[in-house]
Parts: C-alpha cells; sequence; structure tokens
C-alpha cells in the first residue's frame, strides 16, 4: 500500500507513468551499471562517463538474436546486436562511453535503452543524469567559526572557501542559530550550517513559534530528522519525507519538476550531523524552519503520514532582514567533488554577495 497502489489497491500513479513502471517491474528489463542512477548522477560538462549495460531476463522463452539500443539526450550512442539469454538469467549486453556537453547553466539528460528481438521491442529503460558548468567564484571573506562541529561540515567549509575568491564584503559561515540571526539583523550576511553537539541535544529547546521539547537522541537539536526518500521504496520503520523546490534565485537554472530529484542524492545523504549508525531514518535530515523567525523554505521537506513527528522542514532555507542582511540556512553536503554540490555552493555564495552591506 505504500508502493504502486493505495489502500484501496487503485494505482496512485498518474497513467501516463503506468507503462514505466510496468516498464520497470516487466519479466525483462534492461539494467544500467550500479550506482550510476543516484551516487553517480552528476557530471561536469565534458567529463566522459562509461554506461554499463546488461539485460535480466525472467520471460517464458529464451531471447535470441536480440539488439539493445542506447540513446543519451536525444541522441544514438551505441547499439548492442545478437543478444542471447536464457530464461532467467542476467546477461551483459555491452558498455560505451559519452562526453558530457559543455553547459553555462545545469542540464539535464535522457537516457533512452530500447531491447529489441524479433522486430518488436521485448523491453526498454529511462534514466537520468545532470550535467553542471564550474561552479563561480565570487568575491567575498569568509569567516568559519564551527568549532566542535567543523568535521561534519569539512566538505561544505573546504567547498566554500574555495570558491570565496577573496574580497571586503564579509560572510560568516557558523553552525550557531543565534549569532547567525544577530549578525543579519545589524544588515551584514551570514550563511548558516547546522551540526549541533551532543551536549546541545540533551538540552530542552524553545523553538521559535514558542514550543518546547527535550529532543529525542535521535533528532537534531534544531531539526527533525528526514531522508531522500523520494527515491527509495516505502518502509514502515523510516521517518518519511518528501521535498517540495520553491521558486528561488539560488536554484535558478536547474532542470527540476518542484523537488528535489536524483541530482541532490550525494548532497542529501548529508554526514553534517552525527546521526547514530542505526538511525531508522538514513543519514540525510532536514532543519525545523521555526528554528528562526522568518526563514523560507528554498527546499522544502514534507513528512509522510507515518512520521515520527510531524513538522515542515527544509533542506535549504533563506532569510531577508529589513536590514538588508541575507543568511542561507542548509543541512546539505556540498562537496567540491559532487558537481551539484559545487554548484550550489557558488549560488549560495553568489545571492548573499548581491545583498547587504560589506
Amino acid at each position: 500500500m505504500w508502493g504502486v497502489l493505495d489502500d484501496w489497491g487503485k494505482p496512485k500513479s498518474p497513467p501516463e507513468f503506468v507503462d514505466e513502471i510496468r516498464a520497470v517491474m516487466a519479466d525483462t528489463a534492461v539494467l544500467l551499471n550500479g550506482g550510476f542512477v543516484l551516487d553517480q548522477a552528476n557530471m561536469l560538462g565534458g567529463d566522459a562517463k562509461g554506461f554499463a549495460l546488461s539485460i535480466s531476463h525472467y520471460g517464458q522463452r529464451p531471447l535470441e538474436n536480440a539488439e539493445l539500443e542506447l540513446v543519451v539526450d536525444g541522441e544514438r550512442v551505441e547499439s548492442w546486436p545478437k543478444i542471447n539469454a536464457e530464461c532467467g538469467t542476467l546477461v551483459k549486453a555491452g558498455s560505451c562511453t559519452w562526453k558530457a556537453p559543455t553547459v553555462k547553466a545545469p542540464h539535464r539528460v535522457s537516457l533512452h535503452a530500447v531491447l529489441r528481438a524479433g522486430g518488436q521491442e521485448t523491453a526498454r529503460q529511462n534514466w537520468r543524469c545532470w550535467v553542471f558548468p564550474p561552479p563561480v567564484k565570487t568575491p567575498l571573506a569568509l569567516d568559519v567559526q564551527m568549532k566542535e562541529q567543523a568535521q561534519f561540515h569539512a566538505q561544505t567549509a573546504r567547498t566554500l572557501q574555495g570558491l570565496a575568491a577573496g574580497g571586503q564584503t564579509k560572510v560568516l559561515v557558523t553552525d550557531d542559530p543565534a549569532k547567525a540571526d544577530a549578525q543579519i539583523a545589524r544588515g551584514e550576511r551570514a550563511l548558516l550550517l547546522l551540526g549541533p553537539s551532543k551536549a546541545k541535544q540533551e538540552k530542552e529547546v524553545k523553538f521559535a513559534d514558542g514550543d518546547q521539547e527535550k529532543a529525542h537522541p535521535y533528532w537534531n537539536y534544531v531539526g527533525q530528522p528526514g531522508c531522500p526518500s523520494d527515491w527509495a521504496p516505502g518502509r514502515p520503520i523510516h521517518g518519511h519525507h518528501y521535498t517540495v523546490i520553491e521558486p528561488h534565485p539560488i536554484l535558478q537554472g536547474l532542470p527540476q519538476d518542484g523537488w528535489a530529484e536524483e541530482c541532490f542524492w550525494r548532497a542529501a545523504r548529508t554526514k553534517a550531523i552525527n546521526s547514530p549508525p542505526r538511525a531508522p531514518f538514513g543519514e540525510g535530515w532536514s532543519a525545523r524552519i521555526d528554528t528562526l523567525a522568518g526563514l523560507k523554505p528554498v527546499i522544502a521537506t514534507v513528512p509522510g503520514q507515518i512520521e515520527n513527528k510531524p513538522c515542515l522542514g527544509a533542506w535549504l532555507a533563506v532569510k531577508q532582514h529589513d536590514s538588508g542582511g541575507r543568511l542561507v540556512l542548509s543541512t546539505l553536503d556540498l562537496a567540491e567533488s559532487d558537481p551539484l554540490g559545487a554548484w550550489l555552493a557558488g549560488r549560495i555564495l553568489a545571492w548573499l554577495n548581491e545583498g547587504g552591506r560589506p
């Protein structure tokens, strides 16, 4: 009931996705090399990507003299003829290399594979990947103050410092919400990264809406557990969050359909929060947007029906003070090795540089 059908046995997916679901769940399916779809879905323009495809065949008759064709970004890349497979087997079809185009803005690429036998289509499959331009450097002077939590933000901090090309405009990088909020109230800019220590997790916390509670040991002291569950099957022990992307200049130009798609997989599986190794809800975290008054989500997380403590959270949120100061709250891991993470770090710094005063 948490998959394709609702509680009454009716399909939950719109009709246009029914064929796609059937192609995935078919007796004969085309498979792409493991790890690519999520962990390696992002590329830098000009980089080469290797694709290895296999055929999983559990039909009633052996597959004989079939041909597999791969189309990437609308162009035929490769085809593999004379594919044979016995019933109940997995066979390697072939591999090829594709060079991503050089882009000035993020570009979403479609991969389309079709298997034909006897002049008829036997199986097909679609995947997506994203091509990013190099991140843009911004003339800023970063004041990084993360203290005991620096280890959890190490990758993000290195990425930000590498993109801050120096300058007189100062930006505070901190894991202290009060310090960041006080700075933007003075008309200065701030970049807020969350990473509470274990001591902070054990304290009673009073949120901006007046709600007070004793933090659960698995919960962020200013947040709730979240996860990239948009890409994973439902599990009853899993705290679900679904994502909604709101229009904002930081994400301008990113191809998306209103939710954090596969390109966010690496960034969302952050270790910025010291979550327990057996936490049932995975590694991704979202912060409550009532952490600071006036926060507006850019990437909101919406709890599912089995959420432990329903609340609206965010992976990315912003605040603009009347003084002109700007603040960005992020729970994403913006690693330089992740093309989306590096691109997003550059976009955040650029947006901070547009407002406020030096």
